[in-house]
């Protein structure tokens, strides 16, 4: 019985050590150059996004410029005195 202990002692150690040996090895790597730290950091304006995101089959791609554009000139609604009411489904199609 003090073998099979000794022996799960020495898997456990062995392991956690290999492990954070294999962790030390690969963190330089995975570390973010100081370029790219301040650019994250830095806020753009809302021309610099060009990004496009798919909106599906029935929308495609759109960019963000129109979705934030779309966002603040049709902001969501919220009603407090509705919330204890199960929200109306409706559905589109045929």
């Amino acid at each position: 019985m003090k073998y099979q202990t000794k022996l799960g002692l020495i898997f456990c150690s062995s392991a956690l050590i290999i492990s954070l040996i294999v962790l030390l090895l690969i963190f330089p790597f995975a570390k973010l150059s100081p370029e790219a730290m301040k650019q994250m950091n830095t806020p753009k304006n809302i021309e610099e996004f060009d990004l496009s995101i798919n909106m599906g089959a029935d929308y495609g791609e759109l960019p963000i410029i129109d979705l934030m554009g779309y966002y603040m000139e049709n902001p969501p609604v919220i009603n407090d005195n509705t919330s204890s009411k199960i929200p109306e489904r409706q559905f589109g199609g045929c």
